[in-house]
């Protein structure tokens, strides 16, 4: 997933599941990673699999954080 994708999106906490409603990946259940393409402008909380770098300081840059969490597991 894109730093401008995500940014697009008005929740202030972004997560998988969040993705998923919002027709960005598949099931709240993919795996995913943030990589940079576009810009973050605004403040949020960003929960995923993993991130670039580069992802995660533009990320703090706009006052955000970035938490590295686990995929969730199929029922």
């Amino acid at each position: 997933v894109y730093t401008g994708q995500i940014n697009a999106l008005k929740e202030a906490t972004i997560d998988v599941p969040t993705l998923a409603k919002n027709g960005l990946v598949a099931t709240e259940h993919d795996s995913v990673k943030l990589v940079v393409k576009g810009d973050v402008t605004r403040k949020m909380t960003v929960k995923l699999g993993a991130a670039s770098a580069n992802a995660v300081a533009m990320i703090q840059k706009a006052g955000g954080s970035f938490t590295a969490t686990e995929r969730i597991a199929r029922p």
